[in-house]
């Protein structure tokens, strides 16, 4: 994604690349970060090997449906400078990114993407997994990646839910006639939310105030 400034984190992409054809197994580690608000930023960071650099990444991140509300993705400086685009495919509950380009530049150590998770109204923490992780070196030769999962919590008190609706049934009264009106917040709240209510025709009697719940 009246707030803290976005906190950062980091995820790491480990690639320990052989000196030979041979590539082994690498590690794509998400970090666990905290922070006071949401959203929460954090990055995914190549650390890779001079000899045997790295010319295309892909991986999916997913996340649960009912914790999250928003994640987006964004190409970090490393991709930037290589030349290479960021290309995510939304899923259920999950994008499946990659990062290449129509060159056979390495791609430097950095961050390769910057990772924006908005928690769901009432949410405090999320697991972020991260799977289908995959490498590419400039000959087209397959690095295996493994991925490790990370979270993000919020630990700041949730922000104060705010009034966004009032409707009404029925929408017209007449003379000595009464409607029930429900009210719509911003959030989901455990607290009890008081709303005051006022008129503006004298004729119309409304209560001073509702709770809710």
């Amino acid at each position: 994604m009246n707030k803290t400034g976005p906190s950062t984190g980091a995820l790491s992409l480990l690639i320990f690349l052989l000196f030979d054809t041979s590539l082994v197994a690498q590690s794509l580690t998400s970090s666990s970060v905290t922070a006071l608000s949401s959203p929460i930023v954090t990055t995914l960071s190549l650390t890779t090997s001079a000899a045997a650099p790295v010319a295309g990444l892909q991986w999916t991140l997913s996340y649960p449906a009912g914790s999250v509300s928003n994640l987006s993705l964004t190409p970090g400086t490393a991709l930037d400078s290589a030349g290479k685009a960021l290309t995510c495919t939304a899923g259920s509950a999950s994008y499946t990114c990659i990062g290449a380009g129509g060159n056979t530049t390495p791609i430097s150590a950095g961050v390769v993407a910057n990772v924006a998770v908005t928690l769901a109204p009432g949410a405090t923490s999320a697991l972020i997994t991260v799977s289908n992780a995959l490498g590419a070196s400039a000959n087209g030769d397959a690095i295996a990646v493994a991925g490790l999962n990370g979270s993000v919590t919020v630990t700041g008190s949730p922000a104060t839910p705010a009034l966004t609706g009032l409707t009404c049934a029925p929408a017209t009264l007449s003379p000595n006639g009464s409607a029930t009106c429900t009210v719509s917040l911003s959030a989901v709240t455990s607290a009890v939310a008081s709303v005051t209510l006022a008129s503006n025709a004298g004729s119309l009697t409304v209560p001073a105030s509702v709770s809710i719940p």
